[in-house]
């Protein structure tokens, strides 16, 4: 739980990337870019929600060295702008 309100797009980022370093850790995060991020009012809650990609290192175990491969997966985000609380997240 990180509880930062969320007032505007930037924040609704910024609420964004330390989910998703929750969710992946944050030696694996490598970087995230946002493709659109938008307020929605609902019938019982109002939402931010943020999409995009996010870059996150994965261990090659075909080698023998330690490399990492890169790994893009596209995210969509859903958070309670109120607590900043995760609601959904969808990769």
């Amino acid at each position: 739980m990180i509880d930062l309100k969320v007032f505007d797009a930037d924040s609704a980022k910024l609420t964004a990337r330390r989910h998703l370093t929750d969710h992946y850790g944050s030696e694996k995060l490598e970087d995230v870019a946002y493709t659109r991020v938008w307020y929605i009012t609902g019938d019982e809650k109002d939402v931010y929600e943020v999409e995009g990609e996010v870059i996150i290192k994965t261990k090659d175990f075909d080698r023998k060295a330690s490399r990492f491969k890169r790994s893009a997966l596209r995210f969509n985000l859903q958070i309670d702008p109120v607590s900043g609380d995760l609601i959904e997240l969808k990769v």
